[in-house]
């Protein structure tokens, strides 16, 4: 991809056009952030920072300026690269996107913390969870309205088949009886075959509600189904926790995501990141217990829900699936794929204390441990141990700064390492050491 983007970006200066050149000079200078070639990227940045001003390109300039305060983070020159983090958020004015300010906050955290400027990498991390939370929240309300909407007319729509149908087997029925006193006076030798007609209708009323609910049934499971994976979607997982958690969460969440998933889309197609998909959770099916719930949490984080697991067990579960996930390498179209995962887990409720916790700080608390675990180099477990805190108020104060909590150690933390990298071949091999 980056020597297309070179080849690309020389023709356009043969040609002569300017705005062209300035444009394949940002998409070449995003490829240049992810090949470890930050210098390359802020010299390009600064070439195309006039040319795209010239055309009064907002848009683009916004782009270019957030990935030029990247790469000189990347380089070590964090005032510079403050004051064009300020500049996009002027540019950004009247035009807010949560989401893609999201990003911005994740691409800068990550270069942050990968010169070791852990305090920065820290806050903007805070941020960008403040601002998803924020940002989840409204389209998950937005959503829950949605459903509602269109979960009550279905509803009403049932209610009147179900009647409709009643009434007609009400009808049929009487005139049924109707017709068995007439035939029971003028002929009595037809009431036997009137009992049998009578018979095979009332057969026939069942097996078209049998139906009936056999295919309600089968659209609700499919609803509650991941198309790509066939495991559990979000939805089926709030259903189950509605019937059993509404209050009290009891059992062990483990929150799991795939490592550099973004750079195996990028550089090898999303055929190759949907074939990682599906392969890591059959691995995953295949490394809990039958009566574990494996949900695909969105885009390429799962959460598996193990109800009666004991503590001690727990860690041997996430153990488990660090290694089968992650021992043998992805066969796709694009060759074999190293792949690895981190995992956040938890007992609840939390030791030693017991505290009762709602299900969604339940999965808070995993996700949580699961941050710890991509920070410390991914491919790897965190697990909650222990937890310092007398009420439900103190619990809140930790969620609030967990990483300070950690350090503290009013959060104890237990660290399971994943496989080593294997013998690979060598196309595989290519792809975990760009990774």
């Amino acid at each position: 991809q980056l020597a297309a983007l070179e080849d690309a970006l020389r023709l356009a200066q043969q040609s002569g056009g300017r705005r062209d050149v300035a444009l394949l000079q940002n998409n070449l200078l995003d490829a240049y952030i992810h090949t470890d070639q930050a210098a390359k990227a802020v010299q390009l940045a600064r070439l195309a920072l006039p040319v795209v001003q010239s055309y009064n390109d907002q848009t683009v300039e916004r782009t270019l300026r957030h990935n030029l305060s990247v790469a000189l983070v990347l380089q070590r020159q964090f005032e510079p690269a403050r004051r064009e983090v300020a500049r996009v958020l002027e540019l950004a004015q009247g035009d807010f996107d949560p989401v893609r300010r999201a990003l911005q906050l994740r691409e800068l955290g990550e270069a942050y913390a990968k010169v070791g400027q852990w305090k920065e990498a820290l806050r903007l991390y805070h941020e960008e969870r403040a601002l998803s939370a924020e940002t989840a929240r409204r389209n998950r309300d937005s959503a829950l309205q949605q459903l509602r909407l269109k979960y009550d007319s279905e509803a009403r729509q049932r209610d009147l088949e179900l009647l409709r149908r009643e009434q007609t087997l009400k009808d049929r029925e009487l005139g049924n009886r109707r017709l068995a006193q007439y035939v029971g006076v003028g002929l009595a030798a037809l009431l036997g075959l009137s009992l049998i007609l009578m018979g095979v209708m009332l057969a026939r009323v069942r097996e078209a509600n049998r139906r009936l609910k056999a295919n309600q049934s089968l659209l609700r499971a499919q609803s509650e189904r991941d198309p790509l994976t066939d495991l559990a979607n979000r939805r089926h997982f709030l259903a189950v926790m509605d019937r059993h958690a509404k209050d009290v969460f009891t059992g062990a969440l483990l929150m799991i995501d795939i490592d550099h998933f973004k750079h195996v889309n990028d550089r090898h197609g999303h055929a190759a990141g949907d074939a990682v998909i599906v392969e890591v959770s059959r691995r995953i099916a295949q490394a809990v217990r039958a009566e574990d719930l494996v949900v695909r949490w969105g885009g390429e984080e799962f959460l598996v829900f193990a109800r009666n697991v004991a503590p001690d067990q727990l860690q041997l579960l996430a153990e488990r699936i660090l290694f089968i996930v992650g021992e043998q390498p992805v066969q796709t179209a694009a060759g074999a794929l190293r792949v690895t995962c981190s995992i956040g887990f938890a007992h609840f409720p939390l030791p030693p204390a017991q505290l009762a916790l709602h299900w969604e700080q339940a999965v808070n608390w995993a996700d949580m441990a699961l941050y710890t675990a991509k920070s410390q180099g991914r491919n790897r477990a965190r697990g909650i141990v222990t937890v310092e805190a007398g009420d439900a108020q103190a619990l809140i104060q930790i969620e609030a700064d967990f990483d300070a909590a950690c350090s503290s150690e009013r959060v104890q933390l237990q660290t399971l390492l994943g496989p080593e990298p294997p013998g690979l071949p060598e196309s595989a091999a290519s792809v975990e050491s760009a990774d």
